[in-house]
Protein backbone atom coordinates (compact mmCIF):
# COMPACT_ATOMS: atom_id res chain seq x y z
CA UNK A 1 0.00 0.00 0.00
CA UNK A 2 1.73 3.13 -0.95
CA UNK A 3 -0.44 6.44 -0.60
CA UNK A 4 0.46 10.24 0.87
CA UNK A 5 -2.00 13.22 1.59
CA UNK A 6 -1.26 16.60 1.81
CA UNK A 7 -3.67 19.40 3.14
CA UNK A 8 -4.50 22.70 1.98
CA UNK A 9 -2.26 25.90 2.64
CA UNK A 10 -5.31 28.11 2.09
CA UNK A 11 -8.95 28.24 0.56
CA UNK A 12 -11.68 30.58 -0.01
CA UNK A 13 -15.19 31.29 -1.63
CA UNK A 14 -15.29 34.82 -3.77
CA UNK A 15 -19.13 36.18 -4.24
CA UNK A 16 -19.86 38.52 -6.75
CA UNK A 17 -22.54 40.05 -4.26
CA UNK A 18 -20.03 40.93 -2.28
CA UNK A 19 -17.40 41.65 -3.83
CA UNK A 20 -15.04 43.59 -1.28
CA UNK A 21 -15.48 41.01 1.50
CA UNK A 22 -13.10 38.49 2.42
CA UNK A 23 -14.28 34.70 3.39
CA UNK A 24 -11.18 32.71 4.20
CA UNK A 25 -11.69 31.69 7.48
CA UNK A 26 -15.43 30.10 7.36
CA UNK A 27 -15.44 26.17 7.52
CA UNK A 28 -16.88 26.13 4.23
CA UNK A 29 -15.94 27.27 0.49
CA UNK A 30 -18.92 27.03 -2.18
CA UNK A 31 -19.49 27.20 -5.75
CA UNK A 32 -22.63 28.33 -7.60
CA UNK A 33 -25.59 30.92 -7.38
CA UNK A 34 -27.13 33.38 -5.22
CA UNK A 35 -30.15 32.32 -4.33
CA UNK A 36 -31.92 34.96 -6.84
CA UNK A 37 -29.95 33.35 -9.02
CA UNK A 38 -28.62 37.01 -9.45
CA UNK A 39 -25.05 36.83 -8.42
CA UNK A 40 -22.42 34.09 -8.69
CA UNK A 41 -20.11 32.03 -6.09
CA UNK A 42 -16.55 30.86 -6.83
CA UNK A 43 -14.06 29.27 -5.04
CA UNK A 44 -10.01 28.66 -4.49
CA UNK A 45 -7.62 26.15 -3.27
CA UNK A 46 -3.97 25.86 -2.86
CA UNK A 47 -2.02 22.80 -1.62
CA UNK A 48 1.91 22.70 -0.93
CA UNK A 49 3.09 21.10 -3.83
CA UNK A 50 6.47 21.39 -4.31
CA UNK A 51 7.22 21.13 -0.37
CA UNK A 52 5.17 18.30 0.35
CA UNK A 53 5.23 15.52 -2.71
CA UNK A 54 8.57 16.91 -4.72
CA UNK A 55 10.92 13.44 -4.41
CA UNK A 56 8.26 12.19 -2.09
CA UNK A 57 6.35 9.80 -4.35
CA UNK A 58 7.52 7.88 -7.54
CA UNK A 59 7.23 9.57 -10.98
CA UNK A 60 4.29 7.15 -12.05
CA UNK A 61 2.13 8.11 -8.83
CA UNK A 62 -1.56 8.93 -9.64
CA UNK A 63 -3.11 12.68 -8.12
CA UNK A 64 -6.23 12.94 -6.96
CA UNK A 65 -8.13 16.31 -5.44
CA UNK A 66 -10.69 15.29 -2.63
CA UNK A 67 -13.41 17.94 -1.83
CA UNK A 68 -16.20 16.62 0.53
CA UNK A 69 -19.32 17.59 0.34
CA UNK A 70 -21.64 19.44 2.80
CA UNK A 71 -24.84 20.62 1.17
CA UNK A 72 -26.33 20.99 -2.52
CA UNK A 73 -29.27 22.00 -3.83
CA UNK A 74 -31.34 23.34 -6.98
CA UNK A 75 -28.67 21.33 -9.19
CA UNK A 76 -29.18 21.76 -12.99
CA UNK A 77 -29.64 18.09 -13.88
CA UNK A 78 -26.28 16.50 -14.10
CA UNK A 79 -24.45 19.86 -12.44
CA UNK A 80 -21.08 20.19 -13.46
CA UNK A 81 -18.16 22.38 -11.26
CA UNK A 82 -15.36 23.27 -13.32
CA UNK A 83 -11.43 24.13 -11.92
CA UNK A 84 -8.97 25.55 -13.40
CA UNK A 85 -5.97 27.10 -12.83
CA UNK A 86 -5.36 30.44 -11.15
CA UNK A 87 -3.01 32.31 -13.06
CA UNK A 88 -2.40 34.67 -10.18
CA UNK A 89 -0.97 34.75 -6.31
CA UNK A 90 -4.03 35.18 -4.10
CA UNK A 91 -4.43 35.63 0.18
CA UNK A 92 -6.64 33.77 1.86
CA UNK A 93 -7.39 36.15 4.60
CA UNK A 94 -9.30 36.18 7.85
CA UNK A 95 -12.79 37.56 7.22
CA UNK A 96 -16.30 35.51 7.10
CA UNK A 97 -19.06 36.12 4.61
CA UNK A 98 -21.34 36.74 7.03
CA UNK A 99 -20.23 39.72 8.71
CA UNK A 100 -21.68 41.97 7.16
CA UNK A 101 -20.05 45.43 9.43
CA UNK A 102 -16.89 43.50 10.66
CA UNK A 103 -14.96 42.19 8.11
CA UNK A 104 -10.98 42.12 7.66
CA UNK A 105 -9.95 43.54 4.29
CA UNK A 106 -6.46 40.99 4.65
CA UNK A 107 -7.62 38.67 1.58
CA UNK A 108 -8.98 37.61 -1.34
CA UNK A 109 -12.34 38.76 -2.70
CA UNK A 110 -14.40 39.05 -5.66
CA UNK A 111 -12.24 41.99 -6.23
CA UNK A 112 -9.03 41.58 -5.07
CA UNK A 113 -6.55 39.25 -4.77
CA UNK A 114 -4.60 40.49 -2.22
CA UNK A 115 -5.22 42.46 1.45
CA UNK A 116 -6.25 46.43 -0.19
CA UNK A 117 -2.07 47.83 -0.60
CA UNK A 118 -3.49 51.30 -1.83
CA UNK A 119 -6.02 53.17 -3.23
CA UNK A 120 -9.27 51.86 -4.88
CA UNK A 121 -11.36 54.47 -5.82
CA UNK A 122 -14.56 54.26 -7.73
CA UNK A 123 -15.27 57.57 -9.42
CA UNK A 124 -15.52 58.71 -13.36
CA UNK A 125 -12.11 57.72 -13.29
CA UNK A 126 -11.59 54.56 -12.04
CA UNK A 127 -8.40 53.77 -10.36
CA UNK A 128 -7.04 50.25 -8.81
CA UNK A 129 -4.39 49.66 -6.48
CA UNK A 130 -2.08 46.67 -7.72
CA UNK A 131 -3.80 43.89 -5.30
CA UNK A 132 -6.75 43.73 -8.20
CA UNK A 133 -6.97 40.79 -10.55
CA UNK A 134 -5.58 41.46 -13.18
CA UNK A 135 -3.56 44.16 -13.46
CA UNK A 136 -4.24 47.86 -12.19
CA UNK A 137 -4.20 49.23 -15.93
CA UNK A 138 -7.03 46.62 -16.68
CA UNK A 139 -8.46 44.68 -13.47
CA UNK A 140 -11.13 41.98 -13.68
CA UNK A 141 -13.21 40.02 -11.24
CA UNK A 142 -14.34 37.01 -9.77
CA UNK A 143 -10.28 35.06 -9.99
CA UNK A 144 -8.27 34.80 -13.05
CA UNK A 145 -8.54 31.61 -14.49
CA UNK A 146 -5.43 29.69 -16.97
CA UNK A 147 -6.08 26.97 -18.24
CA UNK A 148 -9.24 24.37 -17.67
CA UNK A 149 -7.95 20.97 -15.73
CA UNK A 150 -11.34 19.18 -15.34
CA UNK A 151 -14.78 18.71 -14.53
CA UNK A 152 -16.77 17.01 -11.86
CA UNK A 153 -20.84 15.93 -12.47
CA UNK A 154 -23.16 15.96 -9.50
CA UNK A 155 -26.11 13.80 -10.62
CA UNK A 156 -29.29 13.23 -8.78
CA UNK A 157 -27.56 12.26 -5.59
CA UNK A 158 -24.79 14.02 -5.15
CA UNK A 159 -21.42 12.89 -4.03
CA UNK A 160 -18.12 14.02 -2.88
CA UNK A 161 -15.47 15.07 -5.26
CA UNK A 162 -12.38 12.52 -6.26
CA UNK A 163 -10.86 14.53 -8.87
CA UNK A 164 -7.61 13.32 -11.19
CA UNK A 165 -5.18 15.83 -11.77
CA UNK A 166 -2.24 13.99 -11.91
CA UNK A 167 -0.92 15.34 -15.57
CA UNK A 168 -1.25 19.24 -13.73
CA UNK A 169 0.36 18.00 -10.38
CA UNK A 170 3.34 16.67 -12.78
CA UNK A 171 3.55 20.03 -13.98
CA UNK A 172 3.79 21.35 -10.54
CA UNK A 173 6.37 19.00 -9.30
CA UNK A 174 8.70 19.80 -12.27
CA UNK A 175 8.15 23.70 -12.32
CA UNK A 176 6.89 23.77 -15.51
CA UNK A 177 3.60 25.26 -14.29
CA UNK A 178 3.30 28.13 -11.35
CA UNK A 179 0.96 26.47 -8.43
CA UNK A 180 -1.45 29.00 -7.81
CA UNK A 181 -4.00 26.75 -7.02
CA UNK A 182 -7.24 26.14 -8.46
CA UNK A 183 -10.81 27.83 -8.93
CA UNK A 184 -14.01 26.22 -8.86
CA UNK A 185 -16.74 27.65 -10.90
CA UNK A 186 -19.57 26.81 -12.66
CA UNK A 187 -19.90 27.58 -16.58
CA UNK A 188 -19.92 31.25 -17.89
CA UNK A 189 -23.46 30.68 -19.17
CA UNK A 190 -24.88 29.43 -16.16
CA UNK A 191 -22.83 31.84 -14.03
CA UNK A 192 -24.91 34.53 -16.69
CA UNK A 193 -28.18 32.97 -16.07
CA UNK A 194 -30.72 33.74 -13.72
CA UNK A 195 -32.45 31.13 -13.66
CA UNK A 196 -29.57 28.53 -12.76
CA UNK A 197 -29.88 28.74 -9.12
CA UNK A 198 -27.33 26.10 -8.34
CA UNK A 199 -25.13 26.09 -4.91
CA UNK A 200 -22.68 23.81 -3.84
CA UNK A 201 -20.94 23.57 -0.43
CA UNK A 202 -17.88 21.91 0.66
CA UNK A 203 -16.11 21.68 3.58
CA UNK A 204 -12.75 23.94 3.83
CA UNK A 205 -9.54 23.47 5.79
CA UNK A 206 -11.15 25.31 8.57
CA UNK A 207 -13.82 22.75 8.88
CA UNK A 208 -14.24 21.20 12.60
CA UNK A 209 -14.63 17.70 11.13
CA UNK A 210 -13.11 15.02 9.67
CA UNK A 211 -13.58 16.53 5.93
CA UNK A 212 -11.12 17.90 4.93
CA UNK A 213 -10.12 18.30 1.51
CA UNK A 214 -7.03 16.77 0.52
CA UNK A 215 -4.78 16.16 -2.47
CA UNK A 216 -3.97 11.90 -2.42
CA UNK A 217 -1.08 10.88 -4.22
CA UNK A 218 -1.80 6.99 -4.79
CA UNK A 219 1.32 4.83 -6.44
CA UNK A 220 1.23 0.61 -6.91
CA UNK A 221 3.76 -1.20 -4.29
CA UNK A 222 2.11 -4.63 -4.47
CA UNK A 223 4.54 -7.77 -4.54
CA UNK A 224 3.24 -11.54 -5.26
CA UNK A 225 6.11 -13.63 -4.24
CA UNK A 226 4.76 -17.15 -2.87
CA UNK A 227 7.32 -19.35 -4.42
CA UNK A 228 8.09 -22.78 -2.16
CA UNK A 229 5.54 -21.38 0.44
CA UNK A 230 3.50 -24.33 -0.11
CA UNK A 231 0.05 -21.56 0.42
CA UNK A 232 -2.21 -21.95 -2.73
CA UNK A 233 -4.52 -18.80 -3.95
CA UNK A 234 -7.68 -18.60 -2.39
CA UNK A 235 -10.81 -20.66 -3.92
CA UNK A 236 -14.20 -19.07 -5.13
CA UNK A 237 -15.31 -19.43 -1.44
CA UNK A 238 -13.52 -18.67 1.53
CA UNK A 239 -13.06 -17.06 4.88
CA UNK A 240 -10.96 -14.09 5.62
CA UNK A 241 -9.34 -13.50 9.11
CA UNK A 242 -6.87 -11.09 10.29
CA UNK A 243 -3.53 -12.99 11.54
CA UNK A 244 -2.59 -10.09 13.95
CA UNK A 245 -5.48 -7.89 15.11
CA UNK A 246 -4.78 -5.03 17.50
CA UNK A 247 -7.00 -2.60 18.99
CA UNK A 248 -5.16 0.82 18.71
CA UNK A 249 -2.95 1.80 16.14
CA UNK A 250 -0.51 5.01 16.77
CA UNK A 251 -1.03 7.58 14.60
CA UNK A 252 2.36 8.67 12.14
CA UNK A 253 2.83 4.86 12.26
CA UNK A 254 2.78 1.89 9.83
CA UNK A 255 1.64 -1.45 10.59
CA UNK A 256 2.01 -4.63 8.15
CA UNK A 257 -1.30 -6.25 8.47
CA UNK A 258 -1.62 -9.62 7.77
CA UNK A 259 -4.50 -11.57 6.18
CA UNK A 260 -5.38 -15.20 6.30
CA UNK A 261 -8.18 -17.66 4.42
CA UNK A 262 -9.90 -20.91 5.17
CA UNK A 263 -11.79 -22.48 2.58
CA UNK A 264 -15.71 -22.97 3.26
CA UNK A 265 -15.95 -26.03 1.57
CA UNK A 266 -13.05 -28.00 2.28
CA UNK A 267 -12.44 -31.50 1.11
CA UNK A 268 -12.50 -33.95 3.05
CA UNK A 269 -9.26 -35.82 3.25
CA UNK A 270 -7.05 -37.81 5.94
CA UNK A 271 -4.06 -35.89 6.63
CA UNK A 272 -2.03 -33.50 9.68
CA UNK A 273 -2.07 -30.50 9.03
CA UNK A 274 -4.55 -28.37 11.39
CA UNK A 275 -8.00 -27.30 9.67
CA UNK A 276 -8.25 -24.06 10.66
CA UNK A 277 -4.55 -23.02 9.45
CA UNK A 278 -3.86 -20.63 6.81
CA UNK A 279 -3.30 -22.54 3.46
CA UNK A 280 -3.67 -19.22 1.40
CA UNK A 281 -3.36 -16.28 0.01
CA UNK A 282 -5.30 -13.88 -1.64
CA UNK A 283 -5.11 -13.37 -5.73
CA UNK A 284 -3.46 -10.26 -7.25
CA UNK A 285 -6.52 -8.46 -7.43
CA UNK A 286 -7.05 -8.00 -4.00
CA UNK A 287 -7.20 -4.63 -1.85
CA UNK A 288 -7.46 -3.30 1.54
CA UNK A 289 -10.22 -0.60 2.46
CA UNK A 290 -10.24 1.80 5.71
CA UNK A 291 -13.91 3.04 6.67
CA UNK A 292 -14.38 5.62 9.49
CA UNK A 293 -16.91 3.46 11.59
CA UNK A 294 -19.36 6.60 12.12
CA UNK A 295 -19.46 8.24 8.87
CA UNK A 296 -19.37 4.78 6.70
CA UNK A 297 -17.24 7.04 4.87
CA UNK A 298 -13.86 5.61 2.75
CA UNK A 299 -10.68 6.61 4.38
CA UNK A 300 -8.46 4.65 2.33
CA UNK A 301 -10.57 3.65 -0.62
CA UNK A 302 -10.18 0.30 -2.72
CA UNK A 303 -7.42 1.10 -5.34
CA UNK A 304 -4.03 1.18 -7.40
CA UNK A 305 -2.32 2.17 -4.18
CA UNK A 306 -3.90 0.00 -1.51
CA UNK A 307 -3.19 -3.19 -3.33
CA UNK A 308 -2.64 -6.10 -1.04
CA UNK A 309 1.13 -8.42 -1.43
CA UNK A 310 2.28 -11.86 -0.48
CA UNK A 311 5.02 -13.47 -0.04
CA UNK A 312 5.90 -16.97 1.79
CA UNK A 313 3.83 -16.27 5.00
CA UNK A 314 0.53 -15.30 3.31
CA UNK A 315 -0.78 -12.43 2.33
CA UNK A 316 -0.12 -9.08 3.92
CA UNK A 317 -0.39 -4.49 3.17
CA UNK A 318 1.75 -1.93 5.08
CA UNK A 319 -0.72 0.44 6.50
CA UNK A 320 0.06 4.10 7.12
CA UNK A 321 -1.37 5.83 9.62
CA UNK A 322 -2.64 9.17 8.35
CA UNK A 323 -5.42 11.21 7.07
CA UNK A 324 -6.79 9.60 10.49
CA UNK A 325 -7.66 11.43 13.48
CA UNK A 326 -6.96 10.98 17.23
CA UNK A 327 -9.79 8.63 18.97
CA UNK A 328 -12.04 7.94 16.24
CA UNK A 329 -12.62 4.26 15.24
CA UNK A 330 -11.86 2.53 12.04
CA UNK A 331 -12.74 -0.57 10.20
CA UNK A 332 -10.61 -2.55 7.75
CA UNK A 333 -12.70 -4.07 5.01
CA UNK A 334 -10.63 -6.09 1.74
CA UNK A 335 -12.10 -6.29 -1.83
CA UNK A 336 -11.20 -9.36 -3.60
CA UNK A 337 -12.37 -9.77 -7.56
CA UNK A 338 -13.95 -13.28 -7.85
CA UNK A 339 -14.75 -14.65 -10.78
CA UNK A 340 -18.38 -13.04 -10.76
CA UNK A 341 -17.35 -9.60 -10.05
CA UNK A 342 -15.87 -7.81 -7.02
CA UNK A 343 -16.81 -8.85 -3.35
CA UNK A 344 -16.02 -6.34 0.05
CA UNK A 345 -15.45 -8.60 2.54
CA UNK A 346 -15.56 -7.46 6.21
CA UNK A 347 -12.35 -8.76 8.40
CA UNK A 348 -14.41 -8.12 11.47
CA UNK A 349 -11.29 -5.67 12.93
CA UNK A 350 -11.83 -2.06 14.24
CA UNK A 351 -9.20 -0.03 15.47
CA UNK A 352 -8.51 3.39 17.06
CA UNK A 353 -6.01 5.79 16.01
CA UNK A 354 -4.16 6.75 19.28
CA UNK A 355 -1.43 9.98 19.90
CA UNK A 356 0.80 7.10 21.38
CA UNK A 357 0.48 3.63 22.96
CA UNK A 358 2.79 2.29 25.69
Amino acid sequence: MARKFITPIKDASIYEGYPNRNAGADEIIEVGKSSDGTDTIRSLIQFDIAGELSGAVPGDASYYLNIRLAKASNLQGIQLVNFYEVSQSWEEGSGYVAQDLVNPDDGVSWNKRFAQSGSFVVSASISYSSDVWGSASNPVYGGITGSYVNSWGFGWKPADVRLDITSLVGEWISGSKQNNGLLLKLSDAEEQNENVKANIKFFSRQTHTVFLPTIEAVWNTQTINTSGSGLYETPDEFELFTTNARRLFVTGSTYRIRFGARSMVPVKSFEDTFRYGNKYFLPSGSYLGVVDAATSTYVIPFDTGSLISADTTGSYCDLKIENMFINRTYKLQVMVNKPWGPEVMDTHQNFQVVLWHR
